[in-house]
């Protein structure tokens, strides 16, 4: 697994769109046949800034889009969007990364109305055959613990 702590390494990571596989987050699971997707670019490169939006499908079946922007803070990033709202701010690390960079783990710190929530995302136009069995068998690299693991919901 690659160092997911270098700002270089992550600069040239996370710009992309990714899929959810999996999450802890509660409510995200209910419609597993609509994965939320996050896209990342690069405001820039030192200090680290992207850009971001995320969207995904609300319990009431209409479409949702949060745009922002993402600083690395030397160990984590913090999150805020474009609009100002007390809830959308957000701090978050990449736990782990598979070794070509395809799969991330990352976990969300508790914040207002957010439960602490752990993500595996895929990087589009990757062929992963089975994510599950991948992150199992490397769980501990991905910076899951058994309990974090078993606590996903696959999408």
């Amino acid at each position: 697994m690659p160092d997911i702590s270098d700002s270089q390494l992550l600069a040239d990571t996370l710009p992309g769109s990714w899929t959810v596989g999996a999450t802890s987050l509660p409510g995200w699971a209910y419609n597993g046949q609509v994965a939320p997707t996050f896209n990342y670019e690069l405001v820039t490169a030192e200090p680290l800034v992207l850009a971001h939006d995320i969207a995904f499908e609300a319990a009431d079946g209409k479409p949702k889009l949060f745009a922002g922007k993402t600083r690395w803070r030397g160990s984590h990033f913090v999150s805020h969007p474009l609009r100002f709202t007390p809830r959308g701010w957000g701090r978050w690390t990449v736990s782990g990364a598979s070794d070509d960079r395809n799969v991330l783990v990352f976990a969300l710190a508790r914040s207002f109305g957010v439960p602490e929530s752990v993500f595996v995302l895929v990087r589009h136009g990757s062929d992963i055959r089975d994510l599950r069995a991948m992150v199992a068998s490397g769980y501990v690299s991905f910076g899951l613990s058994p309990e974090k693991f078993a606590s996903l919901t696959w999408l």
